[in-house]
């Protein structure tokens, strides 16, 4: 019995039999259990999830809208939003000195006109032959009381500050609520970010990432409108510029620094720059770059093709925005768009106090 044991046991060990090629032997191990791999979630489950955050639903990945009821977006949105009405409210004082000094223009203007006409109308009657006998024609009491009530209600006419306010605080909020809208869902596209807004739409903490944007852009504000403000200098002592028009008062100008960290960072940045972003990284590593400078120059090209300045006056803006863009969307890009708002209105208010110098 003991011998038949061990034979069994040397053809259990043994080699296998040419018809089991490929499988393994009964004998030589034993059965391990197949666990399966943990699956990984599919990538466009972790772009819902991350785009989705904590809370919140996540936006449909197929269309181009990211900005819908429950979502993140929609959070930073409406916050932006809120911005965009604080920004256009901050240009309240600024427009209504400007309508002030318009109209005080025209009337300059329509007074010059009426005594213009008077001396060339007493200079006619004097070159006049006339009879001695006869005294010079005057105008009519009639006529003169006419042209007053035609002046008076073309006076009449003319829509109050208050009213040309409301009316362009909503073509603003009209013109900016787009711009938001579409500069949002381009920036999530790109893959630029707003990390301050994110957090608070999480309902995370971000007081001390506030103090920690302030603590990084406000010398980098001050440098900035530092070198603007001495390429303004430089520009000036060449000569030859003479600037007229319109400009407002202290107050006015350091309220409307805030619509420049707000109002006008969406058009260039988070509008024009993501934009060139999202269709430039597609072909070269390099897009982010020529985004930041296409951006800065487009914003300040009007000015140089403008024929109602002088080309040194517009050069010299040219200059002066195109550095205040480069720096504000090297931020955005690196930072975020809250470090290149809170550049630009820093700036401003920094320029401002400088400007009292000039």
């Amino acid at each position: 019995m003991a011998e038949k044991k061990g034979k069994k046991e040397v053809v259990k060990k043994g080699r296998r039999p040419t018809y089991a090629k490929g499988k393994k032997a009964s004998g030589t191990s034993k059965k391990k259990k197949s666990v399966a791999p943990a699956k990984k979630p599919a990538a466009k489950e972790r772009t819902r999830e991350a785009a989705a955050g904590k809370e919140g639903k996540a936006p449909l990945l197929g269309s181009f809208n990211l900005i819908r009821k429950g979502t993140l977006e929609m959070k930073v949105f409406l916050a932006l939003m809120v911005l965009v009405v604080l920004g256009t409210a901050a240009i309240f004082p600024s427009l209504l000195e400007s309508i002030d000094y318009e109209r005080k223009e025209d009337e300059k203007t329509s007074q010059t006109y009426v005594h213009a006409k008077e001396i060339e109308t007493s200079r006619a009657l004097r070159s006049a032959p006339q009879d001695p006998g006869t005294a010079p024609e005057e105008v009519p009491a009639e006529d003169k009381t006419e042209e007053k009530d035609k002046n008076d209600k073309e006076k009449k006419k003319e829509p109050s500050s208050f009213t040309m306010f409301l009316i362009f605080m909503f073509q603003y909020l009209f013109f900016w609520t787009i711009l938001t809208f579409l500069g949002l869902n381009i920036s999530r596209k790109a893959g630029l970010s707003t990390p301050i807004l994110d957090r608070w739409a999480r309902g995370e903490p971000f007081f001390a990432q506030v103090v920690d944007a302030l603590k990084v852009v406000l010398p980098i504000a001050v440098v900035t409108a530092g070198v603007v403000f001495g390429s303004h200098t430089l520009f000036n002592s060449l000569g030859h510029i003479t600037e007229t028009g319109f400009k407002p008062s202290f107050g006015a100008q350091i309220l409307s620094a805030f619509a420049s960290g707000t109002l006008y960072e969406i058009l260039p940045r988070l509008f024009i720059m993501s934009a060139l972003v999202w269709m430039l990284s597609r072909w070269n590593k390099k897009g982010i770059w020529i985004a930041i400078v296409a951006a800065s120059f487009i914003m300040a090209a009007p000015n140089f093709f403008s024929n109602d300045i002088q080309k040194i006056l517009a050069v010299r803006e040219l200059v002066s925005i195109s550095i205040l863009g480069l720096v504000s969307g090297y931020l955005y890009y690196k930072r975020g768009f809250e470090h290149s708002m809170i550049l630009s209105t820093a700036a401003a208010m920094v320029f401002s106090v400088l400007s009292l110098f000039i």
